[in-house]
């Protein structure tokens, strides 16, 4: 069982980011619980909402002690949370954050991946009409990332049939959210790290394993998929390229290689790769 706690403010969503969580959950053949705690000031105050994954009937009705992943709506929760009795050892903090994960090494044994969802919301139009974005969705994303038991597809539909505003707009942010997370994820899985923090790796992107070329069949599913078009080719098949320019480093292509010819390094041209 996955047990996953939102911790923010009052009127960023936690409560309905919990529900629509669970409904995804559900939609990808999962048992899920939620529920939800919070004061009388609640805008404002601080809202803890839970949920429990399963394979099986979720029987556990309690409080969650120990959860699996801590989710910081708010930066400024990252203390008042203390995340080594809310978290179980070695667990994993999502922190709503413009900085690296680096910057909160010292929160202690953790797997802390950082996403910016308030500038990801601002920049998909996810606003409250004073302007303030709304991170419930956005966050969603960064999470079904970072928990690999939900998928993306049925988050967008618990979207859709959950009365939220503008659902298309939310799932995008969600959307961009969720490549950044899995990017990220990758990296961190690539170099090895399973404990600590999970590091941004500035310098790694997709490059083509020239080991491994020699089983490239020319399907051009790194092509198909990229949805940033930063992958092209030339006559020879072989040339493959990548622009990091464009390139986002969402994984994207990694993850759907059938043959395994493209794996996270640091190019030897950061204008193009072959």
């Amino acid at each position: 069982m996955t047990e996953i706690k939102f911790v923010g403010s009052g009127g960023q969503g936690a409560v309905v980011a919990a529900k629509l969580l669970a409904e995804a959950a559900v939609k990808s053949g999962c048992m899920s619980q939620s529920f939800a705690s919070y004061g009388a000031l609640r805008r404002g105050g601080r809202v803890e909402s839970f949920i429990r994954i399963s394979d099986s009937q979720v029987l556990v009705h309690s409080k969650m002690y120990g959860a699996d992943y801590l989710v910081i709506m708010d930066e400024s929760f990252v203390k008042k949370p203390k995340p080594e009795l809310e978290t179980k050892n070695g667990g994993t903090l999502l922190i709503n954050s413009s900085k690296s994960s680096e910057s909160f090494s010292s929160l202690g044994n953790f797997k802390i991946v950082t996403i910016d969802a308030s500038s990801i919301a601002r920049r998909h139009g996810v606003l409250l009409p004073n302007g303030m974005p709304v991170i419930n969705t956005t966050i969603l994303g960064a999470v079904v990332g970072v928990i690999s038991i939900v998928n993306f597809d049925h988050l967008a539909e618990a979207i859709r049939e959950g009365k939220i505003p503008v659902p298309e707009k939310n799932i995008e942010a969600a959307q961009e959210a969720y490549q950044e997370v899995i990017g990220e994820v990758k990296v961190a899985a690539a170099k090895g790290i399973e404990g600590g923090n999970l590091e941004r790796a500035a310098e790694r992107y997709p490059v083509y394993n020239r080991d491994e070329m020699p089983h490239c069949n020319r399907c051009m599913v790194c092509y198909i998929f990229c949805p940033n078009l930063a992958i092209s080719y030339e006559t020879n098949p072989f040339s493959l390229r990548v622009n990091y320019e464009l390139c986002e480093r969402c994984g994207i292509c990694i993850e759907e290689c059938p043959r395994k010819a493209i794996s996270w390094g640091v190019p030897i041209d950061k204008g193009h790769n072959r």
